[in-house]
């Protein structure tokens, strides 16, 4: 299905890797595909939803113009092409300039949490004295990072939390930065999980003040006091591995 809406399309300038601030911007419509009760799939020239991918969930929001409405109910990639999927609230859908607009509140609180769990990496090495690997995460309500090994003992945890809201009171910056292979590489001791990284001919680095760079293409907030605080609620042995799961209190410019 998706294969077929995307055939003869560009691939999708993804403007979110960028500027993780921008709430609405103008595009254009390439192609839409409409189904039965309203749902429909719009591929633009290019977005700033993000997809559901490394454990952030999908943006959503509106795309609409003078002849239609359409809410978004998630945004997909696949083959480097962003399909929008939602239901038509009002109008009929045209190939044409629209306005694409992302929910704030749920991007900036995605924002939020996914900065946290890196500095969350960060500060777990820093208190066992281990190199962490992580496993998976989820971004979305009952947010964790999955790492492998024993969990921190309790009073670690204790540490953990407590470092982490220390950097987050020296607002630190967070950076982001684009590298070919070759730099990526020289980069195999520092920065984590590189070999599970898909080919391509730039990486896009993340990068706390003071911690490692990490290879994502998340949204993350600039400063990191723009977290507030981060609560460790507990975690959980799965296996060869296991999960912290945290939250980030709300911010006052959220």
């Amino acid at each position: 299905m998706l294969g077929e809406i995307i055939r003869g399309i560009n691939t999708t300038e993804l403007s979110y890797l960028y500027d993780s601030y921008k709430r609405r911007m103008k595009v254009r419509i390439v192609k839409f595909v409409q189904e039965r009760k309203k749902r429909i799939y719009i591929v633009s020239n290019k977005t700033i939803f993000h997809p559901k991918s490394g454990g952030q969930p999908s943006d959503v929001g509106l795309i609409s113009s003078d002849n239609f409405k359409v809410q978004i109910m998630k945004a997909m990639l696949y083959k480097g092409r962003i399909i929008h999927f939602g239901k038509i609230l009002e109008g009929e859908p045209r190939v044409e300039p629209v306005t694409i607009e992302i929910n704030w509140k749920w991007r900036y609180l995605l924002m939020r949490r996914h900065t946290a769990g890196h500095l969350l990496d960060h500060c777990i090495e820093g208190v066992t004295s281990r190199n962490v690997f992580t496993t998976d995460s989820w971004l979305g309500d009952n947010c964790y990072a999955g790492y492998r090994g024993d969990p921190p003992a309790k009073d670690e945890t204790l540490k953990v939390e407590a470092l982490a809201n220390k950097i987050i009171d020296e607002r630190r910056k967070v950076k982001i930065s684009f590298i070919d292979k070759k730099e990526l590489l020289n980069l195999a001791s520092e920065a984590p999980n590189i070999h599970r990284l898909p080919e391509a001919d730039k990486y896009r680095l993340v990068q706390i003040e003071g911690c490692k760079p990490i290879p994502c293409t998340g949204t993350h907030v600039k400063k990191l006091d723009e977290i507030g605080k981060v609560k460790i609620k507990e975690t959980r042995k799965t296996g060869s591995s296991y999960k912290l799961y945290f939250d980030v209190e709300t911010s006052s410019n959220s």
